[in-house]
Formats: C-alpha cells, sequence, structure tokens
C-alpha cells in the first residue's frame, strides 16, 4: 500500500475529506461516483408464490439462502406460503433478523438457484437495468449499510424476533454508485479472491474426506488395507483394560493456584484443537484434574467429535472424560481411534436421554482393537500428517479470506481505484470508458 492511500485511510478517518472525494451519506466516496438511495437503484419485488410449487429458503447469517427444511429441520411456511415471495437469480433479499455476524441484519443475492420463495417479510428487492448486481453482492456482504440501518432501526426487537425496522426508512439508505465500467472490474477483482477461497475451501475438504478414509481403512484389521512392511494379528481389549478415568478433584478450600480449566466448548470438533482455556480458581470443586498427554473426550453429544489430547496440565468440566492411558498403546494412537465412526457410533449409543451423553457403565466393555507399538506409530504418523496438511490449509483459507475483506474495504468505497482501460473498439467518451488512478 503506498504512502498517499495510507495518508487518504487516515483523513476519512480522522473524518477529513480528501482532495478528488466527497462527503456523501454513503460515506466518503470518488468525487466522480454517485450516491443514490436504494429505492431509485432497486424495486420491491411483489411477486408472491400463490399456487406455485418453489423451494423455500430462508437466510443464514455469514451463509446466505439456505433451503428452509434444512435450517429448521422442516419447512415452516405453512399456511403463508401462498404468501411467500418470488425470488429469481440475481435478486437480492434483506432478512431483519440480528446476528452476531450481521447485528443489523444481513443482505444476500440469489446465486445458485433460478428462483425461489423466501418469506414476505424479507425484504425482497431486484436493481435496474446498468447496475453490476455482484458489485452490490460483495458490498452488502462487508456490511456497507450497517451504519444507516443503526440509525433508522428502532430499539429492541418484535415479538418474531425481527428488527424494527420499516420498509420505507430501509430503501431510504443511500449507496455509492461508481462509473458501471467501475463497478464491473471491483466485481471481477473480489470475483477472483473468491475462487481462489472456493479452490481452497474444495482442497480442505478432499483432505478431510481422505482423513475420513484412512481412518476408515488404517484403524480396522478388517478393511484389507495394511501399511506395507507390518504383519501379524491385531490385538482385542477393553476400554477399560487401556484406560482409566482420572476422578481426582480440586480441594477448592486449601487450593490456591490458578489452574488451566477446560470447558466443552475449547474442544474444536472434529481436529482435536483446545481453541482456548479458562485460568480460575472458581467453583474448581467441580473440576478434574488431568496430565499432558491424557485424553480428553466430551461425553455430551459425542456425534460432536471433541476429543483432543491435553497440552498441558490443568482440570476439565464435568461434560469431558480425561482418560488416563494405563497399557502399552499409544496415546496418539487412541486419540485417533476415538475419533472414528465406530468409536463414535459406540458412544452415542450409551445413552438414556434424550441429549446424547456417553455412559462409561456401558462403554467400559467396548473391545478396542490395535496392532503392534510400531505399526500404531505409523498409522499415527499417516493420520497426523495429513492433520497438518488440513491446518496449513486452513491457515492459507484464512489468510485469503483476511485478503478478501481488506480489498473490500479498500476497492467498495474507492479508497483504492482501480484501472479501467477503453473496451475494444471503444472510445474515451465518458460511457465505454472511465478514467480512473492506476492504485491497483
Amino acid at each position: 500500500m503506498n504512502q498517499a492511500i495510507k495518508e487518504r485511510i487516515e483523513k476519512i478517518k480522522q473524518g477529513e475529506v480528501p482532495e478528488g472525494y466527497k462527503l456523501t451519506e454513503s460515506g466518503t466516496i470518488p468525487s466522480s461516483w454517485n450516491s443514490i438511495k436504494l429505492r431509485k437503484l432497486a424495486s420491491p419485488i411483489k411477486e408472491k408464490v400463490q399456487n406455485r410449487k418453489l423451494e423455500v429458503l430462508s437466510i443464514t447469517a455469514g451463509v446466505g439462502f439456505v433451503n428452509q427444511a434444512d435450517k429448521f429441520g422442516k419447512e415452516i411456511a405453512g399456511a403463508q406460503y401462498q404468501n411467500y415471495t418470488v425470488l429469481r437469480k440475481g435478486d437480492f433479499s434483506y432478512n431483519k433478523g440480528n446476528s452476531k455476524t450481521y447485528p443489523q441484519g444481513c443482505i444476500y443475492m440469489l446465486e445458485d438457484r433460478d428462483e425461489a420463495a423466501v418469506p414476505s417479510v424479507f425484504n425482497s428487492f431486484r436493481f435496474k437495468v446498468g447496475i453490476h448486481t455482484y458489485y452490490y453482492k460483495h458490498l452488502f456482504i462487508n456490511g456497507f449499510l450497517n451504519r444507516q440501518l443503526y440509525r433508522y432501526i428502532n430499539a429492541g426487537v418484535r415479538n418474531d424476533g425481527l428488527l424494527n425496522l420499516y420498509d420505507d426508512d430501509f430503501y431510504d439508505c443511500e449507496l455509492p454508485v461508481p462509473p458501471l465500467r467501475e463497478q464491473e472490474k471491483i466485481a471481477e477483482i473480489l470475483s477472483t479472491w473468491d475462487k481462489a477461497i472456493l479452490l481452497m475451501e474444495n482442497l480442505i475438504e478432499e483432505k478431510k474426506k481422505q482423513k475420513k478414509w484412512l481412518m476408515q481403512n488404517l484403524l480396522n484389521p478388517d478393511s484389507g488395507v495394511r501399511l506395507p512392511g507390518f504383519e501379524g494379528e491385531w490385538e482385542n481389549t477393553c476400554l477399560k483394560d487401556i484406560v482409566s478415568i482420572r476422578k481426582e478433584k480440586v480441594n477448592s478450600q486449601v487450593n490456591t493456584t490458578n489452574y488451566y480449566c477446560i470447558e466443552l466448548e475449547h474442544i474444536e470438533s472434529n481436529t482435536g484443537r483446545i481453541l482456548g482455556y479458562v485460568s480460575s480458581q472458581e467453583q474448581l470443586s467441580t473440576k478434574t484434574k488431568f496430565k499432558r498427554g491424557d485424553i480428553l473426550f466430551g461425553k455430551l453429544r459425542p456425534y460432536l467429535r471433541k476429543v483432543a489430547i491435553a497440552p498441558f496440565d490443568g482440570v476439565c468440566s464435568s461434560e469431558i472424560w480425561p482418560f488416563k492411558v494405563n497399557r502399552k498403546i499409544s496415546g496418539i494412537y487412541l486419540y485417533y481411534y476415538m475419533q472414528s465412526d465406530k468409536f463414535i457410533a459406540a458412544a452415542n449409543i450409551a445413552t438414556g436421554t434424550k441429549m446424547p451423553r456417553a455412559d462409561w457403565s456401558l462403554l467400559k466393555d467396548y473391545l478396542i482393537t490395535f496392532p503392534s507399538v510400531k505399526e500404531q506409530a505409523a498409522i499415527s504418523d499417516i493420520l497426523s500428517t495429513n492433520d497438518k496438511e488440513i491446518n496449513l490449509l486452513e491457515q492459507k483459507l484464512d489468510q485469503l479470506q483476511k485478503q478478501k475483506k481488506a480489498l473490500m474495504q479498500l476497492l467498495l468505497t474507492g479508497i483504492v481505484r482501480v484501472t479501467i482501460y477503453p473496451a475494444k473498439g471503444g472510445e474515451k467518451n465518458g460511457k465505454e470508458y472511465t478514467p480512473c488512478c492506476s492504485e491497483f
């Protein structure tokens, strides 16, 4: 980022208007851009479903359009279905429900379906001719309208959980309107990042499928898949003969030490990563001590696969089993085994409540199958390498997402301008050519 851009950003942060820019209702934007009310750029969609059979969609913040039945477990449209709005590819909907990601509600564009039905409580609209919808798709995802919506939204929420916002106020919000060619170029740049992000997400998904295949086959002697150089029978032993559950509590009456406490929420599903911990002396009488290297198994809703190897000595909540390995079985091998579909299925069966909760009295006699220590180490190395590859790809994905977010903040409001060249065979007449700064 060059010095001129840094100075421009600093001026805008301080409430100043840099040279070549103007202050509008939609913010500080380039002088060559317009700031126009949404009602002049788009038209509310009034078409109702009536007797047509269309897929019913809802909106999930941070995700976008999702099938209503998939989100809620069933379609909740009911008798109101006929009054749902017909949405077509390229149309937008604003969900007034607030969330942590979008406290003023979220707006998404329908992209992956030709048409669908959405609740009539959504503000659904269609841009007029001469607007590049993908530019505004990115603008809305970036939460551009939050500041204006915050001013219009009345305090509290309605009985239906939606924000108190009049439709007229929503359509009174102003949007920046760059020249069409510049809209197209900005959308093109951001779409390049979208493609890179999608590619990385697909790579991660393939790596996760590979890990699942490896676990299903390498941890199962009956699969017919065996690592080269290994042979011999595998041993079957009850879980209770391999591990024991630590039960030592902290004596809070004499304790003066802060303990690192891991709660169930601190263990990331499927990955074994510890996302955090609490350092506290409070309520320690309900916590159980564990040692570094123990296996921490989340017994509440085992299907979430909250399994981790303890990275330090500490204490954990009552919803976690701290397993101490008692026999000559690799702790990391057992860690992967406890993530396997077979073991998780057994843990889920061991419950007598509506909320799945593993029961030690039933699970203790579960037969663990394992090979020699050397083969355990070889299998564990392969699975650990796969985990490291997934982790590396996820870090790259995180960087791509951060880069895109930074680009959105700079490009969508014109803080950084893009270079527009004449259309092939076009003239510099202001319609087919837009002169801009060559900053990107």
